[in-house]
C-alpha cells in the first residue's frame, strides 16, 4: 500500500517502507527488512486479505512475506455482528496453510463487552486473543474509490492519532504483542553478489500533495535526472495544475542531445481533461 505508510510516518515520525516479494526475491526482501528494521520492534502491516496475492497459491501475499521473514502474524478480524462464527474464521485462516504463521487475533469494530466471549472462542481454536477495538465513528478516517483519504487531507491529524493511541492502549494487550514479537527468529541472509550497474541510474521522483503515489521499497537513487515540481494555482475560481520539468545538465554527456531529450519528454506528456480541469501529468516514468 502507499496510503497507509503515510499514516505510519505521521504517527511515528520515522520512515515506513514497503516489503514487496514481487519486486524482490526472498533474500533481497530480508535484506531490505534488516536494513530498515527498528531497534526494539518492527511492525509489518499486511495488505488485502492474508493469502491474497498472485494466482491461487497466494504468492507475493502478506502470508508470503510473513513466511519469508518468519514473522508471527496477528489476524485482525472485523467481527461486528459476529459471535461463534468468529471461531470458524480463525480456524479457516489458520488451517488454510499448514504453516500459516497465524499466532494471534485482534477483533475490530466490536464493543469491549464482547471481549470475554470472543477471547474464549479464539482460545478454543488455540489462538491467543490480544484484545478488541470498539467502533468509534468520531475517530473514523474517510475513504473514496481508491481507499482511504491521505493523511495530508485530514485536519488536526495529530489529535486524531493521539486519541487512537489512547484507544489502543486501553483495549489491546500491548505487553502480549511485544512478547509475541520477541519470539520471532533471528534472520540470516546471504551476502549479495549482484554487480552494480556500469552507469548509475537516476530516477526523478516528485513528492507533494499531487504526487503521493510512491512505494518506499529502497532509497539511495542519487541525483535525479529531472527536478520535478508541481504547483496548483487558482485563477478566477478555477483550479489548474501545472507541472514543470527541468533537465539536469550534468546528466547529459553531450549538450547537443538536450533538444532531442526535451522533445522526447514533450511527446511523453499529453494534456488530458478530467471534469474540465486541465491535468498536465498524472504519473511520469523516465527510462
Amino acid at each position: 500500500d502507499y496510503i497507509d505508510p503515510m499514516f505510519h510516518r505521521e504517527a511515528l515520525g520515522i520512515p515506513s517502507y514497503n516489503l514487496d516479494p514481487f519486486f524482490s526475491d526472498g533474500e533481497d526482501l530480508k535484506r531490505s527488512f534488516l536494513r530498515h528494521a527498528g531497534r526494539d520492534i518492527s511492525v509489518m502491516e499486511g495488505v488485502m486479505g492474508y493469502y491474497d496475492g498472485i494466482g491461487t497459491e497466494g504468492t507475493c501475499s502478506t502470508w508470503d512475506v510473513a513466511r519469508i521473514t518468519g514473522t508471527p502474524a496477528v489476524l485482525v478480524i472485523s467481527a461486528r455482528g459476529m459471535a461463534t462464527s468468529a471461531g470458524a474464521v480463525i480456524a479457516g485462516f489458520r488451517d488454510f496453510r499448514s504453516a500459516s504463521g497465524i499466532s494471534g487475533v485482534i477483533f475490530n469494530g466490536v464493543p469491549s463487552s464482547m471481549l470475554p466471549m470472543l477471547s474464549r472462542i479464539a482460545q478454543d481454536q488455540g489462538v491467543p486473543c490480544f484484545g478488541c477495538l470498539p467502533r468509534r465513528e468520531d475517530l473514523s478516517v474517510g475513504s473514496r474509490n481508491l481507499g482511504l483519504i491521505t493523511s495530508a487531507e485530514i485536519e488536526d491529524i495529530r489529535s486524531l492519532i493521539a486519541q487512537l493511541g489512547e484507544l489502543v492502549e486501553q483495549n489491546l494487550d500491548i505487553d502480549g504483542l511485544l512478547s509475541l514479537a520477541s519470539q520471532a527468529p533471528d534472520l540470516s541472509v546471504s551476502e549479495s553478489t549482484d554487480e552494480l550497474p556500469r552507469y548509475p541510474v537516476r530516477v526523478a521522483v516528485a513528492e507533494d500533495k499531487a504526487f503521493c503515489f510512491r512505494y518506499f521499497i529502497q532509497n539511495g537513487f542519487g541525483d535525479a535526472l529531472l527536478d520535478v515540481t508541481s504547483v496548483i494555482e487558482r485563477q478566477d475560481g478555477i483550479a489548474s495544475q501545472h507541472v514543470t520539468l527541468q533537465l539536469k545538465n550534468d546528466f547529459v554527456r553531450d549538450r547537443e542531445d538536450i533538444p532531442m531529450i526535451i522533445d522526447r519528454l514533450k511527446k511523453l506528456i499529453q494534456v488530458r481533461s478530467v471534469n474540465m480541469l486541465p491535468i498536465v501529468v498524472e504519473y511520469l516514468a523516465v527510462v
